[in-house]
């Protein structure tokens, strides 16, 4: 909103507020992806799974599972390197403002670990729900 408006009402454009509104939304949106996990708001076939006692969308959940741990060990081994190079050499970015990169790229295994703590509490919940028949 500050950049639409220096640059339209003033003409005075800045260098800057593209890139951090850029980088603001990238975290916000890495981070929010555990929570959107917890809250079980990724996609998924609701008009099927809705329609299965709690005990079988369990063993859904657990067949599914491979696939969300495989995204985030990928998120944490690449994640964590993709860090590490960007940190190493504290690179920039290629404006005429060189904003710093790697604190966003932290954000890359953070999300990671995060998810990885969220896909861990669901198996052991559709786990228990579904082996042991106990509720969630």
């Amino acid at each position: 909103m500050y950049e639409v408006t220096m640059r339209y009402l003033f003409q005075a454009p800045t260098i800057w507020a593209h890139g951090v509104s850029q980088r603001i939304f990238a975290v916000y949106l890495m981070i929010g992806a555990a929570y959107v996990l917890q809250q079980k708001g990724h996609i998924r076939m609701d008009m099927l799974y809705n329609r299965f006692s709690p005990r079988i969308q369990a063993i859904v959940d657990l067949i599914a599972s491979p696939l969300i741990f495989i995204i985030v060990f990928t998120l944490l081994w690449f994640g964590s390197n993709f860090f590490l190079r960007s940190f190493t050499i504290m690179e920039v970015d290629e404006t005429p403002l060189h904003g710093a990169v790697w604190p966003v790229k932290f954000f890359v295994p953070v999300t990671g670990f995060l998810l990885l703590l969220q896909a861990v509490v669901d198996f052991y919940r559709s786990f228990k729900t579904a082996i042991l028949r106990r509720k969630q």
